[in-house]
């Protein structure tokens, strides 16, 4: 937990899906949803937040890999009046410019 902003997972189709929310579930964001089609599975470890700056670390499974990848989802803060949804939309937006995530 970093400031409002909780991380985990959701159990999405029966895969778990890395996942930020601010205490309801109707802030819920999957943030598995940025990640390229090869991952099967991702789970949240940790969030940090720093101005309007927001780091996820957490991992991701290949399909049919059991192998975990690490990943760093970053993105900016919305305003304090907006919603996750924008976070959502610049988080992907950061991962489309970066290239989609690494292959570590």
């Amino acid at each position: 937990m970093s400031g409002d902003f909780q991380s985990g997972y959701s159990i999405v189709d029966r895969n778990l899906h890395g996942s930020i929310w601010q205490g309801r579930a109707d802030t819920w964001i999957n943030l598995h949803s940025l990640l390229p089609n090869v991952y099967a599975a991702s789970n949240a470890f940790a969030i940090y937040s720093s101005g309007q700056d927001i780091w996820v670390a957490g991992c991701a499974w290949r399909v049919y890999q059991v192998r975990r990848r690490a990943i760093l989802w970053q993105g900016t803060v919305p305003e304090p009046t907006g919603r996750l949804t924008s976070l959502l939309h610049r988080l992907r937006a950061d991962l489309e410019a970066k290239g989609g995530a690494p292959d570590l």
